[in-house]
């Protein structure tokens, strides 16, 4: 099999070229050009094999969801006390005063992040304050971009750890007290913008990359007039909050491919054209890792001594790891209110407090995400898991893939050509080196099914994103194209295996069939050696079948491929049967260098086969007849003879008179297989023989050696050799006319094999030539 796919590969080296590459090249224009929908097929297929790959994770154990739920909203609003206390949402700042309180302070979280926007004054801002200039842990809020919001004027940017740097009160140097701006204070003064600017803009450092500006949006002030852009700015949290809390964070969502609204990838800083800003999750952080600034470069982001691997844009995809609810643990609100309430009474009633407790443990050392997740708190958002969730999805999400090491990125395209071209010669190669029709239609499917969830398989578990439609595209086009091919420039090479599909073995003619050039079949001179088996056996199956015609076909149909298969399995390709005759040609329509070692070759196996045969027929009661094979090899016209309705390839010229002619003598001689002198001189290496006697070619006066197959080289018994030995002594002094020498050996002969023919032959031949008058011929068997 492999010598065939070497040929193969071999006579279609140029076919493998051409259609790797003009499928290949195909896919990839398809992909640039978005031919069908390409790159949304390519989204589909990274989505599928996500989830397809994912399985149920862990929960995060770095980070907590507090779920502002429907239950939260139910119980604040069934309960007069809290109700009182926090009113309707938007609740009271005092909540997120408790909440700061008992995570930071009786929890012990690391951190607590709360995913809203606190850009209005409201009157309970002051209890708040307080929580925040005595807290113990840094909290971090978002801000957003807005069409109304700041045009901030530029500033050096600063992180501020916690609580390394931040003053927890932060001094004017002419006062030296806590800023309060009032809440009618629209316009901004310089100073104000100045310090919002200071508080929300982060350290960035690019190379090679150019930060994302903050979108801009199309609006119409009114239905006739032309559409025009707006740029969004930031809008800063209130004012007494800017020197607070370490740092802000922008929350923009940001759904940057597919056009389907899902989250998939995350961008970590963005400009408005003068400062820099940075995403919630890497304000969070910069903080833990005690980084003073991020540095972003093509395909690696640095924060403080973490760095990691991100696209080549300076974007990377989020790891979600599974459903939201699957991924972290979430805790609605009204759970934490109530342990935050009484956290102070745990003492007194141990028992009733147990679940305060836990949340006490769960939230411990962790960092604590507080979000809306009941309608109206909150926009839902879609993930390739999740078809409805809350926006700090995203967040939670980037943290967490920020704390275990890794985002989503995509290989460099590069990578993905060479999938692309890998995919579209295996195509090329499993349609031309297979050549199955089932293959045919089942690989496209099944290389669908394979491209579509495969490279979901590295995204999942070496979290690179190697392009899955383009490699599907080109395996398709190569198939298509090759299976083409097939049909309509292959169609000669079926037809000639059609033709000789019963007559040589299929690794044969599979081998023939790929040569570079098929053999002509309208006649050419070649060498070849013809294999004849007499019809003795079919004449005997006639006498003794001739009342049963059903046993008759039965026997013959054995007998015929008994012999035309161990001539098959030898090389051979079967001329035809003629009563029981079989015909077959060694060394064509293949070309075989061995052919006469061959044709020696399978007469013995011919001769091995039929002893189970003649066994079987001994126990029916018939005789056991001899087989004679005849074997010569000469240059012969070989070609097919026959018309369209009958094909017949066959051998012809004087070298099949002459193996016809010793058919006639076989039996004669009584020997198995008589070989031709030509046929002798090019196997000679490889079996034993005896030389039989000399015979006349018909039609001439020239005599030529014939000789007996006796059995491959160094296989002879000691009786057979002695046999053979004696033989050839005895022929040699019958030819220099010592006749009475030869007697002494042709008895020894007859006292070891009594029934060798070619020595009671020779023996009778000597007599003769005592008695006669006429010339010596050196012949042993005198024809008429």
């Amino acid at each position: 099999m492999v010598h065939i796919v070497k040929l193969r590969i071999y006579r279609l080296g140029w076919v493998i070229l051409v259609a790797t590459v003009l499928s290949s090249a195909g896919a990839i224009v398809a992909y640039k050009f978005n031919v069908l929908d390409a790159a949304s097929q390519e989204i589909g297929a990274y989505d599928n094999g996500l989830t397809f790959w994912t399985q149920t994770k862990t929960q995060s154990n770095q980070v907590v969801i507090v779920a502002l739920d429907d239950e939260t909203l139910r119980e604040i609003e069934k309960d007069p006390v809290l109700k009182r206390n926090y009113g309707t949402w938007p609740y009271a700042r005092s909540l997120w005063a408790l909440l700061f309180q008992y995570l930071g302070q009786t929890a012990g979280a690391k951190a607590v992040v709360l995913d809203a926007l606190l850009t209005d004054h409201k009157p309970d801002d002051q209890g708040m304050i307080e929580v925040l200039e005595n807290a113990k842990v840094p909290i971090y809020v978002g801000f957003s971009i807005e069409q109304d919001g700041w045009g901030l004027p530029e500033v050096v940017a600063q992180n501020r750890f916690f609580p390394q740097v931040l003053s927890l009160h932060a001094q004017t140097p002419e006062q030296g007290k806590t800023l309060f701006l009032p809440e009618s204070q629209h316009v901004p003064s310089d100073v104000t913008s100045k310090k919002a600017a200071q508080a929300l803009a982060f350290p960035v450092t690019t190379h090679d990359l150019s930060l994302s500006l903050f979108p801009k949006v199309e609006f119409k002030a009114s239905a006739d007039q032309m559409t025009q852009t707006k740029q969004l700015f930031p809008q800063p949290p209130i004012e007494t909050l800017w020197d607070l809390l370490p740092g802000f964070g922008l929350v923009l969502i940001e759904a940057m491919d597919g056009g389907d609204g899902k989250i998939r990838q995350t961008r970590f800083a963005y400009t408005d054209g003068k400062n820099t800003y940075v995403t919630l999750s890497v304000a969070v952080v910069a903080d833990l890792f005690h980084a003073d600034h991020l540095d972003i470069r093509p395909h690696r982001l640095t924060l403080g001594s973490h760095q990691y691997e991100i696209n080549a844009d300076g974007s990377a995809g989020i790891d979600f790891g599974g459903p939201f609810a699957e991924r972290f643990k979430i805790v609605s609100l009204i759970d934490v209110i109530r342990a935050a309430k009484n956290s102070g009474s745990r003492s007194k009633n141990p028992n009733e407090k147990a679940t305060a407790s836990d949340l006490d443990a769960l939230f411990h050392d962790k960092i604590v995400m507080i979000g809306g997740f009941a309608a109206g708190t909150s926009d839902l958002k879609a993930t390739p898991f999740d078809p409805f969730v809350p926006g700090v999805v995203k967040h939670a999400s980037e943290i967490d893939n920020f704390l275990s090491g890794h985002f989503l990125v995509k290989a460099h395209f590069g990578w993905s050509v060479l999938l692309t071209v890998m995919v579209s010669l295996l195509s090329v190669l499993i349609i031309l080196i297979v050549q199955s029709d089932r293959l045919e239609v089942a690989w496209p499917i099944a290389l669908f099914f394979l491209l579509y969830l495969g490279p979901g398989f590295l995204l999942v578990h070496d979290r690179v994103h190697v392009l899955s439609v383009m490699p599907s595209v080109g395996g398709t086009l190569a198939s298509i194209g090759v299976t083409l091919y097939q049909i309509f420039w292959s169609k000669g090479r079926e037809e000639f295996k059609d033709l000789f599909h019963h007559s040589m073995a299929p690794h044969l003619l599979e081998e023939l069939a790929e040569s570079k050039k098929l053999p002509t079949l309208d006649g050419e001179l070649r060498e070849v050696t013809v294999f004849i088996s007499d019809n003795q056996f079919f004449s005997l199956l006639s006498h003794a079948f001739r009342h049963e015609p059903k046993m008759l076909m039965n026997v013959l149909h054995r007998y015929l491929m008994t012999v035309s298969d161990s001539l098959i399995q030898s090389g051979a390709c079967i001329d035809k049967y003629v009563h029981g005759e079989v015909i077959a040609l060694f060394g064509t329509p293949m070309v075989q260098l061995d052919h006469a070692a061959r044709a020696c070759q399978a007469a013995l196996s011919v001769i091995k086969a039929l002893e189970q045969l003649r066994s079987d027929m001994a126990l029916r009661g018939l005789p056991s007849v001899p087989i004679h094979i005849v074997i010569h090899t000469d240059r012969m016209l070989v070609g097919n003879i026959g018309g369209s309705q009958l094909f017949d390839y066959t051998a012809l010229g004087d070298g099949m008179e002459f193996t016809v002619h010793l058919l006639s003598l076989a039996s004669v001689y009584g020997v198995s297989v008589i070989l031709g002198p030509n046929t002798f001189e090019q196997a000679k290496e490889s079996i034993e023989v005896r030389e039989l006697d000399f015979v006349r070619i018909p039609g001439t006066s020239e005599q030529v050696p014939i000789y007996e197959l006796m059995g491959l080289k160094g296989s002879l018994s000691e009786h057979d050799t002695q046999i053979m030995k004696c033989y050839q002594s005895a022929l040699s002094l019958y030819r220099q006319q010592k006749f009475i020498e030869v007697f002494p050996l042709l008895t020894l002969i007859a006292k070891i094999a009594p029934s060798d023919q070619p020595s009671r032959l020779l023996f009778k031949a000597c007599q003769k030539q005592m008695i006669s008058k006429k010339p010596f011929s050196g012949l042993v068997v005198q024809e008429e």
